[in-house]
């Protein structure tokens, strides 16, 4: 993490996810064990602040800062003052012309300004982690302090990175130092209670932006870097250790000892002997089925299979553990069951019993790690829903973990097909390491795969790992590793991702290949999956269902819109009369698909499990059912279907129901009062209502038809009497929607005819739902205020910069968006009482780290209809900030609501610089057009000439893919404008090759929508500011080729993109010139100019084309280079010119074919 962008993503709830991975690394512990050390020796120092520098390893430097607490107890009058300083006008920039800081905290800091200068030189030469860290108005100084350092220090070295973290500080600056272009570089943790923040807090609230964490470019490194940052593997890892070292005293193969490292963490450990790896039985490595663990058998998987060395060790213990379980069964907090080896082995089938009938305390759920452990099991075990509670740390110098498996090369790849019934399955996650860095994975053909590589390649018999060591060097490579320079390689992001996830752990292209592992097969089957999340099966995972928000948010979206329409939803969708209709389609087809998914996996869980299971995803697959189920519904009837309950429902909508139903009670007195307050936004309860309604206009229309015999007039009629029954006992339970009642609705449609039917024939039938419908009651009318908005000078006043850790007794959150963090530091502020108090950070932070690793399952309940309202709202509330603190302080949830859930859909219009990942969000538009230029240049043309006739769908899809390129580009090139000079040079340096490739492949679709319009002159009447400035960078930058560049260019070019990306804006003028050589109203002047336009183009074409610079798709016959050459040549042809030049010389004796 250390100095890098924190990557930001669409997620259910980022601001905990992100607040979480901070706790859990030595980041922050590393940074307040200094302030600590520092402000124990303070008293003996007289002055407001002091500082000192620690070295707490060779590569790494803490500068730390902390006040007296007079500085805040009693601050001067003007104290929270904003002052000028030129001491930072370097942070001017042409649109934030001045840049105001606090009056305290540039007094302190021009008090040592001297000795810091001298600091800062100190500084700029060191090389690894720098940490620069302060408390209170010390993290005021610190802060100010990495803003001078950051002026002048090299960010070009990729070891020295510096961090600013401070503990409580107050704010120092306006909304100038906000804009800084260095805010990634600084995290200030806030403890919602720890009042520091004090001095002025501006005026009222306007949200304008929030940067939400975008999907990782490589998930399996990052989350390797994770878990090997958390004290999580250390703790177990520690105890293993401790219990080897007593290991010789016993003469049992396998033995176990229990831990109390705190009173609320218990941890098992397991070792074995090495004679049990080095030296195992004949049989040792057979798969053997065990009554013992006949639980994880279910319908689809009647049996499993246990290795027989594990379950021989496990079995000789079973009687001692049968005891150790009933005792865990009676404790509380964190449980680790941890082991090396075969003993790993062993913990992982003694945490397999534990979890058997849910007997744990709810706040007790067990993870077992192993260390070098060998496969256990087969596929059955491989589909055990637990594999969650389980990690497996694997060295690529350690053979232990493929020890049973087949060895030698020439075996299959780790996706192809083959038995699956049979032979070792890894399940859990395993982290992969190696020397240069771990990651973390869990399809399992890959890895095992992997592990027959690694047993492949033993020599030498086995050999005892240090993991302590490799963890120790990997912790490092976690926090502190630099920015990955942008290559060549990284073309395409993902396929990158991928390659180096298995570099990183010492699995080369060369190696693969050698073991017959196709490294295109691993990408093409791993891009699938990341394409189709809903495939993913991760049980117990309450963060996969966030995975679906944006679908759900769309189909409350639609459903918003569909009421405005006078419609609603059921029947916008079912007359589909607009593209958002259809768009919905794709909504509700992942969603189905997902819930399908979910359904058939309690399905296959051993009884116990499911029914717990069920319990948990109750609401949400309600919600879903409630949702969805009256869109397949319309689908059904549009296509002429009738009788959907009996013809058509999907068994997975009737599972769902049938398990509501058995765990939901009727509504009592109480709950129907409360229902009927809320009756305005629900959905309709019952799921097929729109089925029964559907089926009772079939009634009368059929009641209406001419051909109706007696027998069908009869069961109509009951059908319709039964139908009047069941919609007035949903009325009286407030169980359907208010939307029925819109004007042009189904329901509607059917009172209409009803209504119509009982008028003709003169019916005196009467019913509660004839007497409701014509007495017209508001029962259902909506009712409540719109949200207040707010706005206010955003020149003035105070204004956070970088990223604020918010936290309370009940966990943390990370907010970036500037005036929401404002607004919420004035809620603390203003509930200040009894004056300002020390904060013990030490022990919140030991506290959140507990809650971050061993975070029990949130509880699904009603107000997760809508996941994204959901999210912002718990996170909220889990840093203290309950709804209705906000509205005492007229902060209106709907409106952050509102504000925060458009800003999150308008992913293009996200502005967050020298982020090396944000650049991924993006790579999917840019591999369509990759592929759109090679189907383009299938037809004979090329993407340019195909996209200015626009002939196919496709090529009406890519205007969207570039609109979405050129608002990214566009934002990019305005940041850098904005960034002070050195800062900017840098940036450019690092984004050169992304953007020159963009500017590349994109303006030469502006260039065709351009002519397209009948419009002339491109490069001055067209071209945008960010195009001319992108390729003005490039060429200060690009050194012309040489004599070997050019060699080599000349062996790709057959692949490259032309690299004048006005290209063909000088084709099309030259087409224009041609025609205005053969127009009989050109005047000779007019002529003339043309001509020489002409010449200055051929010239300029046979340089390119010397360069190797243009691609050969310029040469396809369709296309408007051709088309230019034909009436060029016709020209000439009939104006007997003889002139001659090395283009016409080079087309007429067809050198092109052999071009590229």
């Amino acid at each position: 993490m250390g100095g890098r962008r924190m990557n930001q993503v669409p997620l259910f709830s980022s601001a905990r996810k992100l607040g979480n991975l901070i706790v859990t690394s030595n980041l922050i512990d590393s940074a307040l064990t200094k302030i600590l050390e520092l402000q124990r020796d303070q008293t003996a120092l007289p002055s407001p602040v002091q500082y000192r520098v620690f070295y707490p390893s060779p590569n790494c430097t803490i500068v730390a800062f902390v006040s007296s607490p007079d500085c805040t107890q009693n601050p001067l009058p003007g104290q929270g003052d904003l002052v000028p300083s030129p001491l930072f006008d370097f942070l001017c920039t042409e649109e934030y012309k001045s840049v105001s800081i606090n009056r305290a905290a540039l007094t302190l800091f021009t008090s040592l300004h001297d000795h810091l200068s001298g600091l800062k030189t100190q500084l700029t030469v060191i090389e690894g982690r720098l940490i620069i860290t302060g408390y209170s108005m010390g993290g005021s100084v610190a802060s100010l302090f990495t803003l001078c350092l950051l002026e002048v220090i090299n960010l070009s070295k990729p070891k020295c990175r510096p961090i600013c973290i401070t503990f409580g500080s107050p704010l120092i600056g306006d909304f100038g130092l906000q804009h800084s272009n260095w805010n990634s570089f600084f995290l200030h943790v806030v403890w919602v209670k720890g009042l520091q923040i004090h001095f002025q807090l501006g005026s009222s609230w306007n949200l304008r932006r929030l940067d939400l964490m975008k999907q990782r470019f490589s998930s399996a490194r990052e989350l390797g870097n994770l878990m090997v940052t958390s004290n999580l593997i250390d703790s177990a890892l520690t105890k293993i250790l401790e219990l080897q070292r007593d290991q010789t005293a016993l003469l049992s193969s396998v033995q176990y000892r229990v831990f109390y490292p705190s009173p609320k963490c218990t941890i098992v450990a397991f070792v074995s002997s090495p004679d049990c790896t080095q030296n195992p039985l004949p049989g040792q490595g057979d798969l053997v089925p065990s009554p013992l663990f006949d639980f994880l058998c279910t319908e689809e998987y009647k049996s499993v299979s246990i290795n027989r060395a594990a379950l021989t060790l496990f079995t000789s213990f079973h009687d001692h553990l049968s005891g150790l379980k009933t005792q865990l069964t009676q404790i509380e907090g964190q449980l680790i069951i941890t082991g090396h080896s075969l003993g790993g082995s062993v913990a992982s089938l003694f945490t397999l019993c534990l979890l058997d009938g849910n007997l744990l305390k709810p706040n007790c759920r067990p993870f077992c790690i192993t260390f070098g452990s060998p496969l256990i099991g087969g596929f059955g075990l491989q589909h055990s829903i637990w594999n969650s509670f389980f990690l497996h740390v694997v060295s690529n110098q350690d053979p232990v973990p493929g020890l049973f498996l087949p060895s030698g090369r020439g075996r299959s790849t780790p996706t192809s097909s083959h038995s699956q019934t049979t032979g070792y399955k890894p399940f859990g996650t395993y982290l992969l390491c190696s020397e240069l860095g771990c990651a973390c994975l869990e399809k399992p053909d890959l890895i095992l795969g992997l592990l027959k590589v690694r047993s492949s390649e033993v020599a030498g018999g086995l050999q005892d790992v240090d993991y302590g060591e490799i963890l120790r060097n990997l912790k490092e490579r976690a926090i502190c590793k630099g920015l990955q320079q942008v290559g060549e390689r990284f073309a395409d992001p993902f396929t990158a991702g991928i390659i180096m996830d298995l570099e990183i752990i010492g699995f080369d292209q060369t190696k693969l290949l050698q073991h017959n592992i196709d490294i295109e097969t691993v990408i093409s089957t791993m891009e699938e999956e990341a394409r189709n999340p809903t495939k993913k099966n991760k049980a117990f995972d309450a963060k996969i269902l966030n995975h679906k928000k944006k679908d759900m948010a769309g189909l409350e979206w639609y459903k918003k819109k569909s009421k405005d329409l006078n419609k609603g939803y059921y029947d916008c969708f079912k007359n589909q009369g607009s593209k958002r209709d259809i768009k919905i389609e794709q909504y509700g087809g992942h969603l189905t698909l997902y819930w399908k998914d979910m359904v058939a996996q309690v399905q296959r869980k051993p009884q116990k499990e499911g029914a717990t299971f069920r319990t948990r995803w109750l609401y949400a697959g309600t919600v879903y059912r409630r949702m969805v189920e009256p869109l397949d519904i319309a689908a059904f009837y549009v296509e002429g279907g009738t009788d959907y309950m009996k013809n058509e429902r999907s068994l997975h909508y009737k599972l769902l129901q049938q398990w509501y139903e058995e765990d939901v009670k009727p509504p009592s007195k109480d709950k129907l009062d409360s229902k009927k307050q809320k009756v305005s936004g629900i959905l309709t309860e019952d799921s097929c209502f729109w089925a029964h309604v559907e089926e009772a206009i079939l009634s009368c229309e059929l009641l209406k038809s001419e051909n109706c015999t007696l027998e069908q007039e009869k069961s109509s009629w009951d059908n319709l009497v039964k139908f009047e029954e069941y919609v007035m006992e949903q009325i009286n339970n407030y169980a359907v929607s208010p939307e029925i009642f819109l004007g042009e609705s189904s329901f509607m449609k059917w009172w209409g005819l009803y209504e119509g039917y009982i008028y003709a024939r003169s019916n005196s039938h009467r019913s509660p739902l004839i007497s409701f419908m014509k007495n017209v009651p508001g029962l259902f009318l909506p009712s409540g205020r719109s949200p207040p908005t707010s706005s206010h000078s955003q020149t003035t006043g105070y204004k956070p910069f970088g990223t604020y850790l918010l936290c309370s007794e009940l966990g943390c959150a990370c907010f970036d968006n500037p005036d929401l963090i404002l607004e919420l530091l004035k809620v603390i502020s203003s509930e200040v009482a009894g004056g300002l108090r020390d904060v013990d950070y030490r022990k919140i932070l030991i506290n959140l780290k507990e809650r971050a690793i061993f975070k029990g399952l949130q509880q699904v309940g009603e107000r997760f209809a809508d996941p994204l309202s959901a999210g912002i709202i718990m996170d909220l509330e889990i840093i203290g900030f309950d709804q209705t603190k906000l509205l005492r302080h007229n902060i209106d949830i709907n409106t952050v609501i509102r504000i925060l859930g458009a800003e999150a859909r308008i992913l293009a219009h996200k502005n967050k610089a020298s982020d090396a990942k944000k650049l991924n969000d993006i790579k999917i538009h840019m591999a369509q057009l990759e592929w759109y230029k090679k189907k383009s240049k299938d037809l004979n043309k090329g993407y340019y000439d195909c996209f200015k006739n626009q002939g196919l769908k496709r090529d009406i899809k890519i205007e969207q893919y570039r609109g979405h390129l050129t608002i990214y580009w566009k934002d990019m090139v305005a940041q850098v404008q904005r960034k002070p000079q050195k800062e900017g040079a840098s940036f450019r340096t690092s984004w050169l090759y992304p953007g020159t490739t963009y500017r590349r492949m994109v303006e030469p679709l502006d260039i065709a929508a351009f002519y397209r319009e009948g419009r002339t002159d491109y490069i001055n009447n067209g071209r945008s500011p960010h195009y001319k400035l992108l390729q003005q960078w490039y060429e200060e930058d690009v050194k012309p080729p040489s004599r070997d560049k050019l060699d080599s260019k000349k062996l790709k070019v057959s692949g490259i993109l032309t690299e004048d990306s006005l290209f063909w804006a000088h084709v099309e003028e030259a087409l224009l010139s041609c025609e205005s050589l053969k127009s009989a109203n050109s005047t000779l002047e007019q002529r003339k100019s043309s001509w020489d336009n002409l010449v200055k183009f051929g010239e300029y074409v046979m340089e390119q084309i010397g360069n190797y610079a243009v691609s050969p798709e310029i040469f396809l016959g369709e296309s408007s280079f051709m088309k230019w050459w034909g009436v060029y040549e016709d020209y000439i042809d009939a104006s007997n010119n003889f002139y001659g030049s090395p283009l016409i010389n080079f087309m007429k004796d067809r050198s092109y074919r052999l071009y590229g």
